[in-house]
């Protein structure tokens, strides 16, 4: 008989011990997921940071090169929106 209590409180604590465990690796895996949200979202801000901060600087180089070029335009008398004809045109060949 003794060595059926025996059995059993070893059997018990086995069960506590092994409910213990479950619990922490639920713990565990659930903090482990929070954390890897966090990192997530961080990194999403981050790279939105980064593709705006981007774009910011395209847009001014575009702008750059658009002044630049208005100014090749002006300096050598081209009118883009009404080109000259091509020189073929000029020659009489058509």
């Amino acid at each position: 008989m003794i060595w059926f209590k025996a059995f059993n409180s070893l059997k018990e604590r086995y069960i506590a011990s092994e409910t213990h465990h479950a619990q922490e690796k639920v713990a565990t895996e659930a903090r482990h997921a929070k954390e890897m949200a966090a990192i997530k979202a961080h990194h999403a801000q981050e790279m939105a940071a980064i593709k705006a901060h981007h774009a910011q600087e395209m847009a001014a180089k575009e702008a750059h090169h658009a002044q630049e070029m208005a100014a090749v335009r002006t300096e050598y008398g081209l009118d883009v929106v009404n080109p000259p004809p091509p020189l073929f045109y000029l020659k009489g060949s058509h």
